[in-house]
């Protein structure tokens, strides 16, 4: 199972249309979600070729895996909401544990921007959260407050495209 055992789905999250639902506490640390290796794989380089409308298709319930691949998730994990103050985050590129406890009743939630880097994405938020950021975008990555966050908790390929957007915005102060 790719998603954590106290998880249900519900109809209507408390965030946007269905949502994943904690029904008895997650723990601190725990593994609340784990990509399987058979999921359906795209190519960036390929889905930006296709149409619009052929791109929400595929990637709707999918989110960037590795620098040009994007993973479409089939099982109840692909309802799994997005906030700006998540209680779930990355520990490697497949894995999302609980950031603090996740009391029953709670939505497990995680930051999209988190994975989103170079497939092109932006988002209306309605997360609700203090400090929300009322829009998600591919981008988010470059605010040194985002990278702050989240630290060295993010898949590797969110990793390397901060590490060479800070690079390059050293490189023009430098000119």
């Amino acid at each position: 199972r790719m998603l954590h055992k106290n998880i249900v789905v519900v109809d209507k999250g408390a965030i946007e249309g269905k949502g994943l639902l904690v029904n008895n506490l997650i723990k601190k640390d725990e593994v609340v979600f784990r990509l399987e290796p058979n999921e359906p794989t795209y190519l960036i380089v390929e889905l930006l070729k296709m149409t619009p409308e052929e791109q929400e298709k595929l990637t709707h319930y999918a989110y960037q895996t590795d620098e040009d691949v994007m993973t479409s998730v089939q099982g109840d994990e692909r309802y799994m909401n997005h906030s700006c103050d998540p209680n779930t985050i990355w520990i490697d590129d497949d894995t999302l544990i609980a950031s603090r406890d996740i009391q029953p009743g709670e939505e497990a939630t995680y930051d999209y921007a988190t994975a989103e880097v170079k497939f092109p994405f932006a988002m209306e938020c309605h997360c609700g959260s203090p400090n929300c950021r009322k829009a998600v975008t591919n981008f988010d990555y470059r605010d040194p407050a985002w990278q702050a966050k989240y630290g060295k908790m993010l898949p590797r390929h969110t990793l390397k495209a901060i590490a060479e957007w800070n690079a390059s915005v050293a490189t023009e102060k430098r000119t």
